[in-house]
């Protein structure tokens, strides 16, 4: 505590001063890291999201054809919700007869695998 002045005024001295701003510097630093990290888990949330809703839309369309589905890879790029998306859907035997093993990866436009599934179709002979 500053001791009084000759006058009987009081006030917070320099280094006192210089302490809250540092303090309060500190905190609206945190505080602004915390909401770039909240933004930015934000866009990553949204873009598993809507990976993951296009993902079904490719699976949904693979196992709802009636016919045989052609084996091997087809990579097909899509726009989905203002963005650029990368499918690879891949279509294989597997040892039990009349069923086929789909695989299907969404990418983003780096190139990042943001939702993958496999599943298998029973398909007539």
């Amino acid at each position: 505590m500053p001791a009084p002045s000759p006058r009987g005024e009081r006030g917070f001295t320099l280094i006192e001063v210089l302490v809250a701003l540092a303090i309060l510097g500190l905190i609206a630093g945190a505080v602004l890291a915390l909401a770039s990290q909240s933004a930015r888990f934000e866009a990553e949330a949204e873009t598993r999201f809507l990976a993951g809703v296009l993902l079904d839309n490719e699976m949904v369309e693979a196992l709802g054809k009636v016919y045989a589905l052609e084996r091997g890879d087809k990579k097909v790029s899509k726009q989905f919700a203002g963005r650029s998306w990368t499918v690879i859907r891949s279509v294989s035997n597997i040892n039990a007869r009349g069923i086929a093993r789909i695989q299907v990866k969404v990418m983003d436009r780096a190139g990042r695998v943001e939702a993958e599934a496999v599943t298998a179709k029973a398909e007539e002979q």
